[in-house]
């Protein structure tokens, strides 16, 4: 698949492990309190997903 060009975005959603795998690793080194999936961040316990809230997104502008 072609890659797209973003001409203009906000909220992109950084998901998918397949096209963001090297962002998420980074992201993954942050303190705990501050991870997408973590013991102590409680909307990693909801059981469904919430974009934005329990995953991963860029804010571009």
């Amino acid at each position: 698949m072609p890659l797209k060009m973003l001409k203009f975005g906000t909220n992109v959603d950084l998901s998918d492990d397949v096209k963001w795998k090297a962002q998420i690793q980074e992201l993954s080194k942050m303190p705990p309190f501050c991870r997408i999936i973590a013991g102590c961040n409680m909307l990693s316990h909801l059981g469904h997903t919430v974009l934005g809230m329990n995953t991963t997104q860029l804010y571009m502008k």
